[in-house]
């Protein structure tokens, strides 16, 4: 009780086991030190008695203060999980057709799913329809689409101040 008292400040204390588990599972995953499966993070999670929160806390902390780590990787700095990119290709592949997720549901749904923001969200499906070749050439006379409402206003305009010989 005396040290509860004495350490109660530290709320964020993880124990010396807790650690040893989590760095062995940093050492063995030392090239992509990232929970992308579920499965992984349960097991961890039930092993060091941490939540998710905790553990995600400590490899982002971990990877920040292994500078060896940080050298190596620092061209990594905008990685996409496995988990997230699976997330948005299946989208994707099932919006094929118009693969612009610019409904507010579905994108707060994808962010709330991959975990990533709106902006990295765009960012990669911007970069998905121009790596996808087969995509670009299905969608290449879209270029100067002009959409059935602006025609209408266009002609209504022309229609008006347009005389007819």
């Amino acid at each position: 009780l005396d040290w509860r008292k004495k350490h109660a400040h530290r709320k964020h204390f993880i124990s010396k086991q807790s650690k040893e588990i989590l760095q062995a599972w940093f050492d063995e995953n030392y090239e992509h030190p990232y929970l992308d499966d579920e499965v992984e993070m349960q097991r961890l999670m039930d092993e060091s008695g941490l939540t998710k929160k905790r553990i995600l806390n400590w490899f982002r902390k971990r990877r920040e203060t292994d500078l060896d780590w940080r050298k190596k990787h620092a061209h990594r700095k905008h990685i996409i999980s496995k988990q997230s990119k699976e997330i948005l290709q299946t989208w994707f592949d099932e919006n094929y057709e118009h693969p612009y997720p610019n409904d507010e549901t579905e994108m707060q749904r994808l962010m709330d799913e991959s975990g990533l923001t709106k902006k990295r969200i765009l960012n990669w499906f911007r970069k998905r329809r121009e790596t996808d070749l087969d995509w670009r050439k299905k969608h290449a006379h879209r270029k100067h689409f002009i959409s059935k409402q602006s025609k209408e206003i266009l002609q209504a305009w022309f229609d008006e101040n347009y005389e007819h010989p």
